[in-house]
């Protein structure tokens, strides 16, 4: 049994890494699981955990199935997994623990789980869910410390054969191992003898550094790209925000005065929306900030321009701001927009840019607009008032020690 004695969080706030590069890989697939104990006669092992069994896609968006036996699934039972028992048939809920083995050394952010969601009447009510436990961290699979306070997941009884995941908030630096320590059971029965599982479990790190970045060069990045928009006359594309056949100044428009000679750059139609579609999901407790050029070239180009930032999975608008018509040529500004997560709803949420021109008149009036990127950076966590009232009394302690050091 893990000690459940509250210990401080550590929590490490990754460096915003200077002059970009892409991002920190964001989503984890654990390379090893083991148990307290499973269920052998239906191969649920803690290998399901992990191995996509069940998943409709390997990402935060995937749901997972509702199979009758859960031998997509992992649930407690009397044969040990790996961490030497307790087993039973059923075992004790409250000696069982799962470890998460990461393969390699991250600085989390969250954790995406999904529950038990054995297909059968036995679950009914969300019986061999589990409901409340407690997560820790470990660099070396020895010593571990609790992040946060105890968790408490949502009910699934099997009806779903699409069930998403939930996102727990995580924030560990220098993660390794995660073991989750096991409280409770779903449903109606309380601690004791009862088989708990669950289905899948991904974890989340924190991204740091450029997220996604366009210069519209044909060369621009990495993990997600311009998918529509509507678009001014002098691009062919339609729908894309490159004009494929320009490599350079080859046109009139494509003409621009420095700083963007001979280069390629987007002109978005009035009334016009262009959208980016991220594969990146927001995570806890980092600010996300959209940079870009917006420039005036001549008297066609230098509409305002509306930038957004997006929750996917909802159309929520995050952040957004208007910014105005630039008045002369030859004007070129950076404009930025940020937004903070703090634990919310978007966690585990793709991440959409927008920019939108609000000039409804003339299509031939345009906004200018070029090298895009978003970047991300973690902020520092604000301790608990239980915290802080640690930290207070350690200080005043550290201080009487001091007072009568002097008094000696």
């Amino acid at each position: 049994m893990v000690d459940r004695t509250k210990g401080l969080s550590i929590v490490v706030c990754a460096l915003f890494l200077a002059g970009g590069g892409l991002a920190e890989a964001a989503f984890i697939t654990p390379t090893n699981a083991w148990s307290s104990s499973y269920w052998s006669a239906n191969g649920c092992s803690p290998s399901k955990l992990i191995n996509s069994a069940g998943l409709s896609a390997n990402s935060p968006a995937g749901t997972h199935d509702n199979h009758s036996l859960a031998s997509t699934m992992w649930m407690a039972g009397p044969t040990d997994g790996g961490l030497g028992g307790p087993t039973g048939n059923p075992p004790n809920v409250a000696s069982q623990e799962v470890v998460f083995d990461l393969g390699a050394t991250h600085n989390l952010a969250q954790a995406h789980i999904w529950q038990m969601n054995q297909g059968h009447a036995v679950n009914a009510g969300g019986v061999r869910n589990t409901r409340t436990m407690d997560i820790y961290v470990s660099p070396d699979n020895v010593t571990y410390t609790q992040v946060g306070g105890t968790r408490t997941l949502g009910f699934a009884d099997g009806s779903s054969s699409a069930l998403p995941a939930e996102t727990v908030s995580l924030s560990a630096g220098n993660v390794r191992y995660v073991k989750f320590d096991i409280l409770t059971p779903g449903g109606y029965f309380t601690p004791g003898n009862q088989y708990v599982g669950l289905s899948e479990v991904r974890f989340q790190s924190v991204p740091t550094g450029v997220v996604f970045s366009e210069d519209f060069e044909g060369t621009g990045l990495a993990d997600g790209t311009f998918t529509s928009g509507s678009w001014g006359p002098q691009f062919t594309g339609g729908s894309n925000l490159l004009n494929p056949a320009a490599t350079g100044p080859t046109a009139a428009w494509l003409n621009p005065v420095p700083p963007l000679l001979g280069e390629i750059f987007g002109t978005l139609q009035a009334g016009g929306t262009a959208t980016a579609n991220l594969t990146d999901a927001f995570v806890d407790n980092t600010t996300y900030t959209l940079s870009f050029t917006h420039f005036k070239r001549d008297d066609l180009v230098g509409d305002a321009v509306t930038a957004r930032i997006i929750d996917a999975n909802t159309g929520s608008i995050l952040a957004s701001n208007v910014f105005p018509a630039l008045t002369t040529d030859d004007t070129f500004l950076t404009r930025t927009l940020s937004y903070t997560t703090s634990g919310g709803f978007e966690l585990g949420h793709a991440i959409r840019l927008q920019f939108y021109d609000a000039n409804g008149g003339n299509n031939y009036q345009q906004a200018g607009i070029d090298n895009i990127s978003l970047s991300a950076a973690t902020v520092a966590v604000i301790p608990e008032p239980a915290t802080m009232c640690a930290l207070g009394l350690a200080v005043l302690g550290l201080g009487g020690y001091v007072r009568k050091r002097r008094r000696g």
